[in-house]
């Protein structure tokens, strides 16, 4: 299992093992894992991707989740 957060969360978000997480799914994820970080607004991150804001939800409370689970 990988360590790496921005793999985890696009692999929990994307319901895909993280061997198979690709280059884009994991920038998607990494944007909503530091926008979680510095409380970025989810239509703020979604208008930066281009990609609808419940997409953007996901992702972040697939981050929070993991976040938490790591303390």
């Amino acid at each position: 299992m990988t360590n790496d957060i921005h793999t985890m969360t696009a692999s929990k978000a994307f319901k895909i093992s993280p061997d198979k997480v690709t280059e884009e799914q994991r920038r998607l994820a990494k944007i909503a894992n530091f926008g979680a970080v510095y409380n970025q607004l989810n239509c703020d991150i979604a208008k930066t991707l281009g990609v609808s804001e419940s997409k953007v939800q996901k992702l972040y409370a697939t981050s929070i989740s993991i976040m938490e689970n790591k303390r």
